[in-house]
């Protein structure tokens, strides 16, 4: 039965069937088991090979197709446990890239930090112990509890997020959870070089120091320059005793990855061991430039120059597509980053182009805070007189006259409070969402 092609990963996997339909190859089948189309989104599609095994299915990639992760599934439970991590993970990731944001990133969120550790470890167990297939060893051994991970994973999923649901409407999470990013309004390049500049290194800088993140990938940024600023941020610097960046685009295995990276630190490939010592003993940064994921398992990069007691880590840059699921710890978006524009314009309607720079200009003075944005585009909503907007951003980064815990929120009550006739509908809005989330007090603080 071959699977309709509207359906998703989540319906294929709940189903009692995979789909088997004639391949390409004589005595082969293909199994359709999509988590997406064909462009744009994650795929796990493969070949399936002759096999005398009935009770399970033995599932090789197409030779040319070296590096892609080839599964041995057991009943029907095997493709569930994989669309349910990746809908786990697109969920940590949404969650990582709002906690970046004001006001959580200047509170205690330590209930989410433990859910993100909780979330990477199951994904490093299920990678260690089902992922680890080498180019000539095309299938793996099926030694964990498939009931154990899916219990797992279910109650991961159930994480509570109803403190980010006070700042971020419900149907703005679901589509920021979909493998394909959302369309957003299209703001000026402005907007995106906020979005990149500011929010993406700020959460960079932030998720970087989670030690159970060890790789980071960075997607739909257009910008090449991105990588050099990025290696030369004075935190960076700090952080990292070694920072290199390697251009891998010509990269087909990971052995000739790790010989890039090896030629780049200065050695030559006959020197391998003391470029693994060299690595071992530094905290480093390596930025794999132009990077696809297609072609790479990077769990099988540098299995010597990891050493827990150094921070080191790897970011992925990569300028295109990715047609699977990227071998990450994180993702991280540029369009996600988006959201405090997107947030802006559904509640100030359209904004006009003569005025869209000034927005970006206001997003930019409160840093994206969630809430206060919110606040400050439904005041602004029809306000066409510039000075106003002027107003507003020099408000926004005034230092406040009081103690208060959040300066950008205070800041944004004051403006409205002084200048606007939309008082009560703002401040009920900014209270009520305080309310939900439980901090009422030390909001107005």
């Amino acid at each position: 039965m071959e699977p309709k092609k509207s359906e998703t990963s989540q319906d294929l996997a709940g189903k009692s069937e995979i789909g088997l339909k004639s391949g390409p190859l004589a005595g082969k089948s293909e199994i359709g088991l999509k988590s997406g189309h064909l462009t744009g989104k994650s795929e796990i599609g493969f070949l399936a090979g002759k096999s005398k095994n009935i009770g399970t299915f033995e599932i090789a990639s197409k030779p040319e197709a070296f590096t892609r992760t080839v599964f041995r599934l057991t009943g029907m439970a095997r493709p569930k446990i994989i669309a349910e991590l990746e809908e786990l993970n697109r969920k940590k990731d949404v969650v990582c890239l709002i906690l970046s944001y004001p006001p959580f990133n200047s509170r205690n969120i330590e209930t989410h930090r433990g859910w993100i550790r909780d979330v990477l470890e199951i994904t490093h167990e299920v990678r260690k112990k089902n992922y680890e297939v080498s180019v000539s060893d095309l299938f793996m051994k099926y030694d964990v509890s498939v009931s154990d991970l899916s219990s797992k994973i279910t109650g991961l999923l159930h994480h509570s997020i109803h403190d980010i649901e006070a700042h971020v409407p419900s149907h703005i999470l679901v589509e920021m959870c979909e493998e394909e990013s959302p369309r957003y309004p299209t703001p000026k390049m402005a907007m995106l070089d906020l979005c990149i500049d500011d929010f993406m290194i700020r959460q960079i800088l932030q998720n970087i120091q989670i030690s159970e993140i060890r790789s980071i990938l960075i997607s739909e940024v257009n910008d090449k320059t991105f990588p050099r600023r990025l290696k030369n941020l004075p935190p960076i610097r700090q952080m990292f005793d070694l920072v290199i960046q390697v251009n891998v685009k010509s990269c087909m295995t990971v052995k000739h990855l790790e010989d890039r990276i090896i030629e780049e630190l200065g050695f030559s490939k006959s020197s391998k061991g003391e470029a693994e010592q060299l690595l071992r003993s530094q905290n480093f940064l390596i930025l794999l430039d132009d990077f696809h994921a297609l072609r790479i398992n990077l769990h099988d990069l540098g299995n010597g120059w990891w050493n827990s007691d150094n921070t080191q880590k790897i970011v992925l840059m990569g300028y295109s597509n990715f047609l699977t699921v990227p071998v990450a710890d994180l993702e991280i978006r540029r369009n996600h980053h988006l959201l405090s524009w997107k947030l802006f314009c559904e509640n100030a309607g359209e904004v006009m182009s003569s005025i869209q720079q000034l927005a970006v200009h206001l997003l930019r003075q409160c840093s994206g805070h969630l809430l206060a944005t919110v606040l400050l585009a439904r005041a602004l909503k029809d306000v066409k007189n510039v000075r106003i907007w002027l107003h507003a951003s020099r408000v926004i980064g005034c230092l406040p006259t009081s103690h208060a815990e959040d300066r950008i929120l205070f800041n944004a009550l004051a403006f409205v409070l002084e200048h606007l006739g939309s008082t009560n509908k703002c401040v009920k809005y900014c209270a009520s969402h305080l309310e939900m989330e439980g901090n009422i007090q030390s909001g107005f603080a």
